[in-house]
């Protein structure tokens, strides 16, 4: 408490923090590695309402508070194991392909119960370099430069949640249009997490079966995660319940109505500046063999010489350190437009097909939504920033309407309007939410162990 008092970590409101643990499962050792590692990072950081600071980093101060109230609680002792593994999985085309995620094992934990199982998949990597299992932060020793880097944020929030006594399964999910890539929002992500989590259950340790509860799943995530998230709870209830069981699930600022209220959006709208690429791209291998209208010569205008293959290109370009981002810059140096309006990068056709019910793009696209035709039998909670404007909070609303028409009473929003002025983007609501959603979970598997939780 004195080494926040005397503004070496002069976040604001930090003080408060420190009522927010339950000295019974406090980790001292724990929490002091941690608050080190956090001074260390951040020792130009002064206050949240500091009018110089840069959006993002306001996002990352509202995470590292946060993280803190969760490195003050954490219950493991004596570390945690990071084990990086492969298994066997399909790809877009339907066909085997190598896939990896990690595992993060407590050794051993304070509760005289074993640690419950936490998935949480995020399917959004262009590149093995960038996947998660490529960039563990072990120990929580790390420079300024990773906590800038939403990777090594990623496997900083995966160690800190297992330290919380979980297991943690966090599969890579490489999308994009190589031969190893997983197909985002398709049923294809969650037969990938599935076979995750079975090879996760496979590894062989000498403490495994003694620390670890294998029947107790639960799943998380964020964003385009959120919606592999729901679409896991959903291919495990209804094909995979001989197998596994799914206990609950929490998803942020996701998952998506694709064929209703995110295609209307984006082509209304033209804001979600990574949502061409990204969902051509994948599309083209799930349903391209059938439906040529996702095929990229299809998707894409042709009125322009090159212009296909230059987009294409630019996206699978080895070279480029965010494929979408490369995509998108072509569609903006191309056609001098900003690339916010992705609708510039499309056919006339492709746009007409995509709002046309009867269309049979219309028809891929409603058999990739995850909350329709099933009723969970697990409790599932969405959290959402209103102020979303990527992902926004009518997904979240008309998620639950469906599923309550269906017969469910263990769903519901939660809104955190409280972070609006301080969130300017997608990807800050989501880190917020997250510890929301956390923290909603673990009541359901542990308890009240937090205050105000």
């Amino acid at each position: 408490k004195g080494m926040l008092e005397d503004g070496s970590l002069a976040l604001s409101g930090i003080e408060t923090i420190i009522e927010n643990y339950d000295s019974d499962n406090f980790d001292a050792q724990g929490a002091q590695d941690m608050m080190f590692s956090l001074m260390k990072a951040l020792p130009e950081i002064k206050t949240a309402d500091d009018p110089d600071m840069e959006p993002y980093t306001l996002d990352i101060v509202t995470m590292l508070k946060e993280v803190l109230k969760f490195a003050l609680c954490a219950p493991v002792t004596n570390g945690i194991h990071e084990y990086v593994y492969t298994y066997q999985t399909i790809n877009g085309k339907g066909e085997l392909t190598t896939a990896s995620a990690t595992l993060y094992l407590p050794q051993k934990s304070l509760f005289t119960r074993k640690v419950p199982t936490l998935v949480m998949p995020h399917y959004g990597d262009l590149k093995r370099s960038t996947a998660p299992s490529c960039n563990i932060v072990k120990g929580f020793d790390y420079g300024i430069e990773k906590v800038e880097d939403l990777e090594f944020v990623s496997t900083l929030l995966m160690e800190l949640l297992a330290r919380s006594g979980y297991a943690m399964i966090y599969p890579d999910g490489i999308v994009g249009s190589n031969h190893e890539a997983i197909p985002m929002v398709t049923k294809i992500s969650a037969y990938n997490v599935i076979d995750a989590i079975l090879a996760a259950q496979e590894i062989e340790t000498d403490f495994h079966d003694a620390v670890w509860d294998k029947d107790d799943l639960n799943i998380i995530s964020l964003s385009l995660g959120a919606y592999t998230a729901l679409e896991t709870a959903k291919v495990i209830q209804t094909e995979y319940s001989d197998l596994l069981k799914v206990k609950t699930t929490a998803l942020v600022d996701g998952p998506f109505d694709i064929s209703g209220i995110m295609m209307g959006e984006f082509i209304n709208n033209g804001n979600t500046k990574f949502y061409v690429p990204s969902l051509v791209f994948s599309f083209d291998n799930v349903f391209g063999a059938y439906e040529p209208g996702f095929l990229y010569t299809n998707a894409l205008r042709n009125d322009i010489p090159g212009f296909q293959e230059g987009y294409k290109n630019a996206y699978n370009d080895p070279k480029a350190n965010e494929p979408v981002r490369a995509a998108n810059n072509y569609l903006e140096e191309t056609l001098g437009v900003d690339y916010i309006d992705q609708t510039q990068a499309l056919s006339q056709e492709f746009i007409e097909g995509i709002q046309n019910s009867t269309s049979n793009l219309q028809k891929c696209l409603k058999t990739c939504d995850a909350f329709y035709n099933w009723v969970p039998e697990m409790p599932v909670m969405f959290f959402h920033n209103p102020g979303d404007p990527t992902v926004i909070v009518e997904n979240s609303y008309k998620a639950v309407e469906e599923f309550r028409k269906a017969g469910c009473t263990n769903v519901g929003v939660t809104l955190f309007p409280e972070y609006l002025e301080q969130i300017y983007f997608h990807g800050g609501a989501c880190v917020v939410g997250m510890f929301k959603a956390f923290k909603w979970i673990d009541r359901q598997v542990y308890g009240k162990r937090f205050v105000n939780q």
